[in-house]
This record gives structure tokens, C-alpha cells and sequence, in this order.
């Protein structure tokens, strides 16, 4: 495998964060931290993450498919950043999981890994030149020091890119990924890992444990169901490009269900009926630093 990637999802994780919704990330496979930002209050204060934490134990007598606790306390507050930190440094600190080296065909369900990381937005090869992100706009942040990213969950239907510039085409996009997973190994006799918010400590686990943890870290926003609007625009107040300058109206983009009935309906004055449900496009993707 090339060195952006690797082909493989072991088993035996301790950790598992499940990331939904409109997050914006700085994911990048070889990096020593990993950044998942929610949009600011000011930009959304709809899409602020809602996390849970679950105590995870493996089947037993009493409890045979397994056993999850939620942990209420101390309750996570999204006044405050988060960190997901393994100790003592991780040798392998972010990787990104990829089936092969062929180039990915987002069209080609049938040969494509439903866990490839290459189904998740990347802000950069949709809006055709480097995206960063601003940092400033983003809150609160999250930041993990070693995990395995992959796809989780995909979209129901299909997206387009529509460039705000006339003189560009639309592009056919596809399915993306509306759940990524980063999996927490402890290789290390001696490794830990904490969960903090603020101050606070959530939970501290070492290898050897006999359980897990996962955390869902959910920044949806539940449109109404005859609101047929992405949400994508806000992305733009919290994105910047290479320059580090907010990106003009016409280098905008907006994601759009890619569906020919859409267009035939559009041709005849008719109203359309989506064929999924909107909530889908509560998203971002991943920029760089």
C-alpha cells in the first residue's frame, strides 16, 4: 500500500468514535493528530455535536450479544474542546484505511470497499484547488492523536456538484460517506487512553482492559421534511483556500441530489418529491491545515 493509507481494520480496538453530521476534519494518514471541528454557534448553532459515551463489554453468561453502559457523568459539554489522547506517544499516530492503490471509482459500488475512507467529502478535489480550514470558526474542536479512519455509513441517494461559476459543468458525484469511524488501538503493554472535555476527564482506559469505549459525537441537524435545502453553504464560514482567504462565490459549490427525475420535473414547472430524505446533506468533509 502506498504511504497515504493502509488496507487493513484490525480487530480488537479499545476505542471506537463514531463522527456524524456536519463536521469538518483534518484528517491525514501519517499525521501525529487528527482535528474534527463542529461549526461555531455563530455559523450553526443547530449543528453543535451531541456525545455519548458507552462503556462496551464483550459477551458473557449473563449478557450474551454483549452489554453497552452509557456514561453520564461527568457530561460532556460542547462549551468545551475535546481530546482523544493515547499515552505514551503512539508510533502510529493517524491512518486512513483504503482497499488498494487503484484509483477510486466512486460510481463502482460493486468493486469498492464499503469502508474506504475515499467515500468521505474531500473539500479539496470537489471545489478543485487546496482547502483549508479556519480554525477560528470551528468550535468546539476535537483532537486525536492515533486512530484508524474509515467509512462507516454511506448516503441513501446520490449527490452532484454544482459549481456557483455558470461556466462550469455539473458533475455527476455519487454516494458519500455520512458516518466516519476512527478505531483506537493499544499496542503497547503500557499504552492508555483518555477522553477529555475541558477539564474534565470522561474516561481513561488501558490496554488490558476487559471492555471498550465507543463515542458518538453527532453534530446532524434535522431538517424539516418539507425543507428540501442542503446545508452545505455554511460550510463557507468555516473553510478558507490555500491563500487563507473565504473562498468568492464563484470558487462556491453547492451539493445537490443527483437524480433525473430532479431535472425532468424542473423541464415541465412540476413539483419533485426527493427520493431521500434531506437530512442527508448535513455534512462537511475533510480540508487541510
Amino acid at each position: 500500500m502506498p504511504d497515504h493509507s493502509t488496507d487493513v481494520i484490525p480487530s480488537g480496538h479499545k476505542v471506537k468514535l463514531i463522527l456524524r453530521g456536519f463536521i469538518v476534519t483534518q484528517i491525514t494518514h501519517g499525521n501525529d493528530s487528527a482535528l474534527i471541528g463542529a461549526l461555531d454557534p455563530s455559523i450553526s448553532s443547530c449543528h453543535q455535536p451531541k456525545i455519548q459515551v458507552y462503556q462496551v463489554f464483550p459477551p458473557s453468561i449473563d449478557a450474551p450479544g454483549g452489554k453497552a453502559i452509557e456514561i453520564r457523568s461527568p457530561v460532556p459539554d460542547p462549551a468545551n474542546d475535546f481530546f482523544l489522547t493515547v499515552s505514551p506517544t503512539p508510533r502510529n499516530g493517524i491512518q486512513v484505511y483504503q482497499k488498494d492503490e487503484a484509483t477510486f471509482q466512486r460510481h463502482d459500488e460493486r468493486h469498492n470497499s464499503r469502508k474506504d475512507f475515499r467515500w468521505y467529502l474531500d473539500l479539496s478535489e470537489i471545489h478543485e484547488q487546496p482547502i483549508k480550514l479556519d480554525l477560528g470558526k470551528l468550535h468546539p474542536k476535537l483532537t486525536i492523536n492515533k486512530g484508524l479512519f474509515h467509512t462507516s455509513a454511506r448516503s441513501d441517494g446520490e449527490l452532484r456538484v454544482h459549481p456557483r461559476n455558470a461556466a462550469k459543468p455539473l458533475k455527476h458525484f455519487g454516494k458519500f460517506a455520512s458516518e466516519i469511524t476512527a478505531r483506537v488501538y493499544l499496542d503497547r503493554a503500557g499504552d492508555t487512553a483518555a477522553f477529555i472535555n475541558g477539564g474534565n476527564l470522561i474516561f481513561t482506559i488501558r490496554n488490558g482492559d476487559p471492555f471498550s469505549y465507543d463515542i458518538v459525537y453527532d453534530c446532524g441537524c434535522l431538517f424539516s421534511e418539507d425543507e428540501n435545502v442542503s446545508d452545505f453553504p455554511l460550510l463557507y464560514g468555516a473553510v478558507t483556500n490555500a491563500a487563507h482567504q473565504h473562498l468568492p462565490y464563484l470558487e462556491q459549490v453547492s451539493m445537490e441530489q443527483d437524480d433525473p427525475a430532479l431535472d425532468s420535473a424542473a423541464q415541465l414547472g412540476e413539483d419533485f418529491v426527493p427520493l431521500f430524505s434531506p437530512e442527508v446533506y448535513c455534512m462537511g468533509g475533510n480540508g487541510g491545515g
